[in-house]
């Protein structure tokens, strides 16, 4: 047995040697056994990309004496997220994210879609930190000599192998499987959580019109609860009333946006988390205006605000991980489904409420 929780939201995860060996309906089954709600057109795209997939690993792996090495991930699930990039390669150097599309041509949304899915693992990623993260579109009738627009390499299935060929660093590992789909690998890096902090307290936010002086009495008494809770190592519920309009969603964000909470950061086994807090919401509007206006180029504007929902699929089932975060803001509390509501939310017998977990 494993003596630790390993992140398990993805499909396919291998070698590249076992990938390419692999019948393909094994490898579709393994994929349509993750996405339960896979549609008939996404089962098609399974059975059309697989194959031709494992030709251009196989000739990868005829040109580069590592490439026995590296590790293919199909349909790896952005944790807290619903998001799933078609491919990760971890290679030597770099990690690959491979977008595929059976359209002939880029379109604005698939290059957007690619380089999304990489900036987001350069920045939240603690296996990426300092490595070469590349996005990748893959059209039907894509170049067989890769071209680059926007940022994002395009190429056609047939020049796959020579791309990723071209990106690998020789001498450097690849990121270690176990690394990459770690507990709580996926999380903000430090340059991020100061950017987003930086963000926050010199942006003014839209629809909060209260002065943040006339929050500093609860933020003060929040405060010491944290500090004694850390001090005596226990758990502490607070709970945060007023009318609308009193400053309650600013408090939560001022609070898990605190340099303070560093200070009370404990290691979760892969070192301190960079951010030790976390605002949750069950409100989608809420959460998408917050994110916004909390946000810029490098995708802070989800560091600190975050869906509820996402965050009990990755936490809320036994043996699942520990989440990083010691203080969770959740706005909205009372509203907090019980566990009949969660099974039907989540499609899944969690076995407790919101509260409880």
């Amino acid at each position: 047995m494993e003596s630790a929780p390993h992140y398990t939201g993805f499909g396919w995860k291998s070698d590249l040697p076992t990938f390419i060996r692999s019948e393909p309906r094994v490898v579709r089954a393994r994929l349509q056994e993750f996405v339960s709600d896979a549609s008939p057109e996404q089962v098609r795209a399974w059975d059309s990309s697989i194959p031709w997939l494992q030709r251009e690993c196989s000739e990868l792996e005829a040109q580069d004496y590592g490439a026995k090495q590296y590790t293919a991930i199909l349909e790896y699930e952005l944790p807290r997220d619903f998001r799933r990039p078609d491919v990760i390669v971890l290679q030597r150097g770099c990690i690959v994210v491979l977008e595929l599309k059976g359209a002939p041509y880029p379109t604005r949304g698939a290059l957007d879609q690619a380089w999304g899915y990489a900036r987001d693992l350069a920045a939240y990623h603690s296996a990426c930190a300092n490595k070469a993260v590349h996005p990748v579109l893959v059209t039907s009738a894509g170049p067989s000599v890769a071209t680059k627009i926007d940022g994002v390499h395009h190429v056609g299935p047939r020049g796959l192998d020579a791309l990723l060929f071209q990106l690998t660093q020789a001498d450097e590992l690849p990121v270690a499987p176990e690394d990459f789909l770690a507990p709580n690998a996926y999380a903000p890096l430090p340059t991020i959580v100061s950017a987003a902090r930086e963000l926050f307290h010199k942006r003014p936010l839209p629809l909060i019109k209260r002065a943040r002086a006339a929050t500093e009495p609860a933020l003060a008494v929040i405060s010491a609860i944290a500090h004694e809770a850390a001090r005596t190592k226990t758990r502490r519920l607070v709970l945060l009333s007023g009318v609308p309009g009193s400053g309650k969603t600013l408090v939560g964000l001022q609070l898990v946006h605190a340099g303070w909470l560093d200070d009370l950061a404990v290691d979760r086994g892969n070192g301190k988390p960079a951010a030790s807090a976390v605002y949750l919401s069950g409100n989608g509007p809420l959460v998408a205006v917050l994110q916004d206006a909390l946000s810029d180029a490098g995708g802070g504007g989800r560091t600190f605000v975050q869906d509820i929902k996402k965050y009990v699929d990755q936490y809320g089932r036994r043996g699942r991980a520990v989440p990083p975060e010691h203080l969770i803001v959740f706005d909205e509390a009372q509203r907090a489904h019980d566990r009949e509501r969660v099974a039907e939310v989540h499609r899944a017998p969690i076995g407790s409420s919101e509260p409880s977990i």
